[in-house]
C-alpha cells in the first residue's frame, strides 16, 4: 500500500503526517531538520511512499537529502494552499495533513532537479 507523507517544513524542524491512501492517519510527529535525524526518518519510510513539502526557502535543502532515498517526492505550490495560509486555526500538524488532499486535488509537482535544473518544480 503506497503511503503519502506531508512535511511542513521550517528551518529547525518540521511535522511530518503519514497518510493512506483513505486518508487514515498512520502518524503525525514533529522531527528536527538535522540531517541525520531526517535521513534516519524518511530511511526508514515504507515504499512505495509519495513525500509532499511546500516549495518555502528550504525545500532545496530537504530535497537534496530526501532524494536519494527513493521515495517519491513532490512540491506543493504555496498558491494552492491559500486555504491553509488563511486558516482561522493555524498549526503545523494541520498543515502537514493538507498536503495529501492537495494530492488528491492534483496540487503537487514532481520536482525535476533541484537549483535550476529542469523540471516542473520551477514553473509555478
Amino acid at each position: 500500500m503506497k503511503l503519502y507523507l506531508g512535511v511542513d517544513l521550517h528551518k529547525r524542524n518540521c511535522w511530518v503526517t503519514v497518510m493512506t491512501p483513505e486518508g487514515e492517519v498512520r502518524e503525525s510527529r514533529s522531527l528536527s531538520t538535522e540531517r541525520e535525524s531526517l535521513l534516519g526518518y524518511f530511511g526508514k519510510a515504507a515504499k512505495p511512499a509519495a513525500v509532499a513539502v511546500e516549495a518555502t526557502f528550504n525545500w532545496y535543502y530537504f530535497l537534496d537529502l530526501i532524494e536519494p532515498l527513493g521515495l517519491e517526492l513532490h512540491l506543493v505550490c504555496p498558491y494552492k494552499t491559500r486555504a491553509i495560509a488563511s486558516a482561522r486555526i493555524k498549526h503545523d500538524r494541520l498543515d502537514s495533513r493538507s498536503w495529501r488532499s492537495c494530492y488528491a486535488r492534483a496540487s503537487w509537482r514532481k520536482p525535476g532537479s533541484p537549483r535550476g535544473r529542469s523540471g516542473s518544480a520551477g514553473n509555478f
